[in-house]
Order: C-alpha cells, then sequence, then structure tokens
C-alpha cells in the first residue's frame, strides 16, 4: 500500500486509485491502521475505506452505508450492500444518529467528519 497516496495525495484522485487498488484484496493490520487515520471528505473515499476494513464498529458501519449510497461507483455500492445486512440499516443509522447528536463530545474528529457526511447525505433521500 502507498501510505502517501492514502494519507497526503497530491489528489483525491490519486488516493480514490490507491484504495480501489485495495479494494479486493487482504490488508494487513498495520494498513487496517493507516486507513483509520485518513481524514479525507470525500464520500467515495470514505466508502472505499469502510468496504476495504470490513469492520463492524459503528464508524466503519457509517463508511459502509455511505459507499452503499454511491451511485457513481457501482461495484462499490454492491460490495457495501453484501456487507450490509438489509434489516440492520435502519436500526444503525438509528444509533450513529444518537451517537452524533448525543454523544458529541466523545467523537473522534474522523467519527465526527463521517457521521457528519452520512447524516448530509441522509438528510438528502
Amino acid at each position: 500500500m502507498n501510505i502517501k497516496a492514502i494519507l497526503s495525495p497530491n489528489s483525491e484522485f490519486d488516493r480514490k486509485q490507491e484504495l480501489n487498488k485495495l479494494l479486493h484484496k487482504v490488508i494487513s493490520e498495520s494498513d487496517k491502521e493507516i486507513l483509520k487515520q485518513c481524514t479525507t471528505q470525500d464520500h467515495e473515499s470514505i466508502g472505499l475505506i469502510g468496504c476495504i476494513l470490513k469492520e463492524d464498529d459503528l464508524v466503519n458501519k457509517a463508511r459502509i452505508l455511505i459507499a452503499s449510497k454511491n451511485i457513481y461507483h457501482e461495484s462499490l455500492s454492491d460490495i457495501a450492500d453484501e456487507l450490509l445486512k438489509t434489516d440492520e440499516r435502519e436500526l444503525l443509522t438509528d444509533s450513529i444518529a444518537h451517537r452524533f447528536l448525543s454523544e458529541q463530545d466523545d467523537l473522534t474528529e474522523i467519527e465526527d467528519k463521517i457521521y457528519y457526511i452520512l447524516m448530509g447525505i441522509l438528510s438528502n433521500e
């Protein structure tokens, strides 16, 4: 994995290219930690990170929900749909909204950005 392309790319396009290379690969724990540090605000990149990590914590589920809403990267939204159970979406969204609104002081900077972006996407539906 090209760490520079993930954490400080020349452009978001470069980051997306690197993330797309990782989408169908199994990555190491150290690579996962690097992905978790990524502060991008680009919806597609956030979704790619979630689908690469495939983790069940709330912040990653939010990333995967963002990926599931992507209308321009069909394979990304398909992967996200496979990772999310249909019946869990509403409960998951409620849990994320509660955490975002009620536990604001406990959120990391990355969590806050991801939840904010997800709430914006959901409010536009």
